[in-house]
């Protein structure tokens, strides 16, 4: 069994596409971890993914609407947030 961990732009079209090959993933035996909001929580747990809130670490970073943007399209900046994320959410 795989731990497999998906990071997905908070949006309907873009996750929603995601909870089919979660779906798969889960009923192979492998363990999902999915990044999101809490407003996809209920979709990502019925697909079989082990939810975690990124909600209270935007208030923490206080990322305003132009850092929002920002995320979308610097991947380094993604990626410096993804990496300050402390382990102990998980």
């Amino acid at each position: 069994m795989s731990k497999i961990v998906f990071f997905c732009i908070p949006a309907h079209g873009h996750t929603n596409p995601t909870l089919g090959v979660v779906r798969e993933l889960v009923e192979r035996g492998h363990e999902v971890l999915y990044y999101s909001y809490n407003s996809f929580r209920e979709k990502l747990e019925a697909a079989g993914a082990r939810f975690v809130s990124c909600d209270d670490y935007d208030v923490e970073q206080k990322l305003g609407l132009k850092d929002a943007t920002r995320v979308g399209k610097d991947l380094s900046f993604s990626t410096q947030i993804l990496g300050e994320f402390r382990n102990d959410r998980l």
